[in-house]
């Protein structure tokens, strides 16, 4: 018993590193010199009717409140965030910069900046940066490239709306820290489908072999991990169309559901408790049960109470399996 317990928690323990890793992009450390060659500021509005415009912003420029870049408190619900950044050129050289938004299931990402008309009049240009079906690196990293002159600033206004993950970071990097980002995050996500696929073919050879449901319910998890990552880190774009990652991204708090039932499974059949069908056993089952029914019960909701619904079961979820798992080591 004490092995299969030590199995189990290696089990999780590979998983849990896997989704971190994979679910976040490698930070890319800046030496001293790096940092000091341009400054960033920003400032922020909420518009919570979702109404305003690019001249209602510039014209009621009051409304953007100053802020640290990383901690504009962006929340769980539908509205829309007006983000001014300002950077500065500190050197006597042109740098070329990266502004990068580390959220692949963006709603809404549109870049405005200032053009100066024939009477002198400042307008804004805007680009869509999430319309753009011939560039897929856009869909799994919105950014905005370009040269900054030197000793100049250079100002955008981002409009961002999102109903996935309530987190956007942003940040300006030079183009080649970017690069490296995304080079590590691919060779990190290459290893993650490689890691996945073989545990899958393992677990599928041992279960011909054994005839044990327990392996079946593993490769559940291990297949649900992979479409629930595929959404979150926009991966996904690079192996499947554009409507199967649409699909995959409407969907996605679906799936989280039934990584979570996997999960309960998994853990209920390989600590033997479906032989003793005693009370846990059953009380697995009808909580298994309740993640069903709520997941088909979720797609009648919009995003933001899916979400709120998710997340209020998953404790619940968690604590019994650690429950279980404690109960079999006392035993």
């Amino acid at each position: 018993m004490i092995q299969s317990l030590a199995i189990v928690a290696i089990i999780l323990l590979i998983t849990f590193i896997i989704l971190n890793v994979t679910s976040r992009l490698i930070s890319i450390d800046q030496s001293p010199k790096r940092a000091q060659q341009h400054s960033v500021q920003a400032s922020y509005f909420i518009d919570t009717s979702n109404q305003m415009t690019i001249d209602e912003i510039h014209e009621q420029n009051e409304l953007l409140k100053p802020i640290d870049i990383n901690k504009i408190p962006y929340d769980l619900a539908i509205q829309t965030y007006w983000i001014k950044i300002s950077t500065k050129n500190l050197t006597n050289k042109t740098l070329p910069l990266i502004l990068y938004a580390d959220n692949s299931l963006l709603d809404i990402f549109e870049v405005y900046q200032k053009n100066n008309t024939i009477s002198g009049i400042q307008k804004y240009s805007s680009s869509d940066l999430l319309d753009n079906a011939g560039n897929r690196l856009l869909k799994i990293y919105p950014h905005l490239a370009f040269d900054l002159p030197a000793n100049q600033t250079k100002d955008v206004i981002l409009k961002i709306q999102t109903q996935g993950p309530p987190n956007v970071p942003l940040m300006v990097i030079s183009d080649a820290d970017f690069s490296k980002r995304v080079l590590y995050a691919q060779f990190f996500y290459g290893a993650f489908i490689g890691l996945i696929i073989l545990m899958a073919m393992y677990n599928l050879v041992l279960y011909f072999a054994i005839k044990d449901s327990v392996y079946l319910l593993y490769i559940g998890y291990l297949l649900s991990a992979f479409f629930v990552l595929s959404s979150l880190t926009g991966f996904g774009h690079l192996l499947f169309s554009t409507e199967v990652q649409a699909f995959i991204n409407k969907y996605l708090l679906f799936i989280d559901y039934y990584l979570v039932v996997f999960l309960l499974l998994f853990t209920l059949y390989f600590l033997r408790y479906n032989q003793q069908k005693n009370k846990t056993y059953k009380f697995g089952l009808y909580l298994t049960s309740a993640m069903v029914i709520c997941s088909i019960f979720s797609l009648s909701l919009d995003t933001i109470a899916q979400t709120k619904l998710f997340f209020s079961i998953q404790p619940i979820v968690y604590l019994f399996a650690l429950f279980m798992i404690f109960r079999r080591i006392n035993r």
